[in-house]
């Protein structure tokens, strides 16, 4: 069986959301530098304790650290309502995944199922680059 069993059918069905809710995590990080900076400006990591080198070199700004008591609020609130699995996901942790990694330990101590946007998906930038 075809898994477009009708391919002019002009009526277009749009698929359900694959959650149900979205809990938002007051933290983030930005890149201070591009790699493909024609121009690049030197950075002192080491003297700035906001800034860490991602694994892909970049050099990240840590602007807001999750509140783990926040956080660990948030998902004893989910576990209320019945939600037994999560997917996480924060900005930039294909480079930086050390917030996402704190959050899915505390989720999985905690009972819950936990799918990691940066263990999916390492990498956002296209091969091509």
């Amino acid at each position: 069986m075809s898994a477009r069993p009708d391919i002019f059918d002009l009526t277009v069905t749009k698929l359900s959301y694959l959650y149900e809710t979205v809990v938002e995590i007051d933290e983030r990080v930005t890149i201070e530098t591009f790699l493909m900076d024609p121009d690049p400006k030197p950075i002192d990591v080491d003297a700035d304790a906001d800034l860490v080198r991602g694994s892909t070199g970049e050099i990240i700004r840590i602007l807001q650290k999750p509140n783990m008591v926040d956080v660990g609020a948030q998902l004893d609130e989910l576990w209320f309502q019945g939600f037994r699995s999560i997917a996480l996901a924060l900005v930039h942790s294909y480079t930086f995944s050390e917030h996402e990694n704190m959050i899915a330990t505390l989720a999985r101590k905690k009972g819950f199922s936990v799918s990691v946007s940066h263990e999916l998906q390492p990498t956002v930038r296209p091969s091509h680059f």
